[in-house]
């Protein structure tokens, strides 16, 4: 049966605060007069929806779902009967939920709701695999399984192990070769130990939907996103943890209006990722740690939050970040805005990551760059020779306004990693373009930079055309 609240016109009205305009208050009335109930005409029922629970390790799908007594078992089923308005309330289990798939909407107003509930931990979603069926092989203390998919992650008691260049495996290693896995366990016998390999799941995908929340869940371990917002729009997630996949939060392919709350992305290839004309879209109060790191990322290591790719992707806000920790070798910056015009970056702390800290770079036009702490990046970059290294940069783009950042302690280099491109001074914050570009209207306003290492605290090319120019 579904649930109602009963809201009666006198109530709604009272609740009005003191600014409504008598035509809000008419408004409200007449849709209050609209609404046929059983408790009289000046009454609006308003339906909150089923409450589903889902128990991975006592629920069944023959069950009604409908207490913690009587839970359905996946999460994947009780999707598939939901409707707007419903909540599905996740247990935590012992082992992993499998990945979800999610293509019904809710409505403006009576989203479907799917949240972890639990007394001491959060429900896990993968889109790994258990592996318990280990032989031993020709090697001391070695195991292996065969299969056909390369995993990028072995994970044993929820740590990420090494992966080594062959199959003489040192403790806490795994390798792939010839379609088999191989596995030295940190200490003892696989059996002492819980194992799960990556496959090509990642961990829950919405694809062409709208007014879906998702909240308090963790998202371990797999080979695409932990979360992954295709075509979709006015989506909410809020309170989520994704570790170990190719992007901790994927926003693609014209999705919308979506918010990412209070995220944290870990140990992923990149942290947070928007592309594919994506727009209007808002990253705040997220956490980005230790992203694109090697040795867990063997190639093409990134960043911790990215705008690019496949754009333009417009008006997107990044607000109240920490962005820390990320990159390695050959990486993007930390946070970065490739072909994203109107860009608000504000109020987000960059430290310690291994190359540059701060880009708006090629045709991010009409952002904003605001009340930022960007410190202590790029140390490993330069210290390995890389080239090119900034703490804040503006490159090839227009009308850009940086104002009040806090800019300090970043490791610089000159010159760049495209041969002729470039060239010259980086500095702690700087302005940088090539010959043919027309960089107008960039504002500098009201910030702090100090104690660059390896270049100047400010530098401004010569070399675009930069009519319009305010620093000040």
């Amino acid at each position: 049966m579904k649930n109602f609240i009963l809201i009666t016109g006198l109530v709604l009205l009272f609740g009005c605060s003191g600014n409504q305009s008598p035509d809000t208050i008419s408004q409200i009335n007449q849709d209050l007069n609209t609404q046929p109930t059983t408790a009289g005409k000046n009454s609006l029922a308003i339906e909150t929806g089923e409450n589903y629970y889902v128990s991975q390790d006592d629920g069944n799908n023959n069950n009604d779902g409908l207490t913690l007594d009587m839970p359905l078992k996946t999460i994947q089923y009780a999707i598939d009967i939901a409707v707007p308005g419903d909540t599905i309330n996740i247990k935590e289990s012992i082992n992993y939920y499998p990945a979800v798939v999610i293509r019904k909407s809710g409505v403006k107003g009576l989203p479907i709701t799917i949240q972890g509930v639990g007394n001491n931990a959060r429900p896990i979603i993968s889109g790994s695999r258990l592996v318990d069926d280990w032989r031993e092989s020709d090697n001391l203390d070695v195991w292996e399984m065969e299969t056909s998919a390369n995993p990028n992650l072995v994970v044993e008691d929820n740590k990420n192990l090494i992966k080594a260049s062959s199959r003489q495996l040192d403790d806490g290693q795994w390798f792939f070769e010839s379609n088999h896995l191989y596995y030295k366990p940190t200490s003892g016998l696989p059996s002492n130990h819980t194992v799960w390999r990556s496959q090509r799941a990642g961990g829950m995908k919405l694809i062409g939907v709208s007014w879906i929340v998702v909240k308090n869940i963790d998202f371990y371990l797999g080979q695409g996103a932990g979360v992954e917002l295709k075509g979709s729009n006015h989506n909410i997630i809020q309170n989520v943890l994704s570790k170990w996949h190719w992007q901790g939060i994927r926003i693609t392919s014209d999705s919308n209006y979506n918010k990412i709350l209070n995220v944290e992305a870990t140990e992923n290839r990149e942290g947070i990722y928007i592309s594919f004309q994506s727009s209007f879209n808002t990253i705040k109060n997220c956490k980005s740690f230790w992203n694109g790191n090697l040795p867990y990322w063997s190639k093409g290591d990134r960043g911790g939050v990215l705008i690019g790719e496949g754009g333009p992707n417009t008006g997107n806000v990044i607000e109240g970040c920490e962005i820390a920790f990320n990159g390695g070798p050959d990486s993007d910056p930390a946070l970065i805005a490739y072909k994203a015009p109107n860009t608000v970056l504000k109020n987000n702390n960059i430290h310690h990551n291994y190359g540059s800290g701060l880009f708006i770079t090629i045709g991010s036009n009409d952002s904003v760059v605001n009340d930022n702490v960007i410190s202590k990046n790029g140390r490993h970059a330069v210290l390995s020779g890389y080239k090119g290294i900034s703490g804040l940069s503006i490159r090839r783009s227009k009308r850009v306004l940086v104002q009040g950042n806090k800019v300090f302690n970043n490791y610089v280099s000159p010159d760049s990693r495209w041969t002729g491109k470039d060239l010259g001074p980086k500095g702690g914050m700087d302005l940088q373009g090539n010959s043919n570009d027309t960089m107008e209207n960039i504002h500098f306003i009201n910030n702090t930079v100090s104690g660059t290492i390896g270049g100047p605290d400010m530098f401004f090319s010569k070399v675009p055309k930069t009519p319009g120019l305010i620093v000040e």
